[in-house]
């Protein structure tokens, strides 16, 4: 009988959830939405995408984040609700994670609550920034390494779909993850079966978002890449604000 089928977990994970819920809550009734410096830019942003209209944008943010603010209307208090679930997400994600590798309930849940229980992260999470959305990608993209390494045989193509998706969406939430589609490439070929129609996959899901916005910027602003806020645009940004 395995951890999973013998189901101890429930009894760490429940609780947890719980707690983690109730504080989430909480913060919800009792917390506006938090601004941050760079609220304005991905709030802009996200107006400028849902008019079909970039000619204004100098390129200096990726569009995931001001795209999920869209499909949530702008609304601040949406976002927040939002951003607060996906760190109910990412705490079972944490959950599943640890007690898949280490096969012990508790330290599962002891890692768990250590994320979902911390109330600096559940101020992040209520903060309008791309840090909660991208660390549930993270998160996800963690736990369906961790469901293929656990498992090489059964629903593998659904498996490298969701890395591949993770992996494919990250450098569009954080320009810095533009590394990461080609993690996702190396885990497909080194743990699924060497099938030419899954290496595809993952190439296609993971590799062709980041180049397709870093040809749009090309295109437009004659810089190929994800951001033209990095190397000196970002020193000369951030020295405006530290001024």
């Amino acid at each position: 009988m395995t951890w999973i089928t013998a189901k101890p977990w429930l009894l760490w994970l429940i609780p947890v959830l719980a707690i983690s819920a109730s504080l989430r809550l909480l913060t919800i009734l009792g917390s506006p939405p938090l601004i941050d410096w760079d609220t304005h830019d991905y709030l802009q942003l996200a107006h400028r995408i849902g008019r079909f209209d970039l000619a204004g944008d100098i390129g200096q943010r990726v569009p995931l984040y001001p795209s999920f603010m869209l499909l949530l209307r702008y609304n601040l208090h949406l976002v927040q609700a939002a951003q607060l679930m996906m760190g109910l997400i990412v705490t079972a994600a944490i959950f599943y994670t640890v007690a898949t590798l280490s096969r012990r309930p508790v330290a599962a849940g002891v890692a768990a609550a250590l994320y979902g229980w911390n109330l600096a992260q559940i101020r992040i999470e209520s903060t309008m920034l791309s840090e909660t959305l991208t660390t549930l990608l993270v998160a996800l993209m963690g736990a369906a390494m961790v469901w293929l390494w656990s498992d090489r045989t059964h629903l593998v193509t659904l498996k490298l779909a969701v890395l591949a998706t993770c992996a494919g969406l990250l450098p569009l939430a954080r320009p810095a993850y533009a590394f990461v589609p080609l993690v996702a490439l190396i885990v497909a070929w080194s743990w699924a079966s060497r099938s030419l129609r899954r290496l595809l996959l993952v190439v296609v899901v993971a590799f062709v978002p980041m180049l397709a916005w870093s040809t749009f910027n090309l295109v437009r602003l004659d810089s190929f890449g994800l951001s033209t806020g990095l190397g000196l645009n970002l020193t000369n940004k951030t020295g405006s604000y530290v001024q």
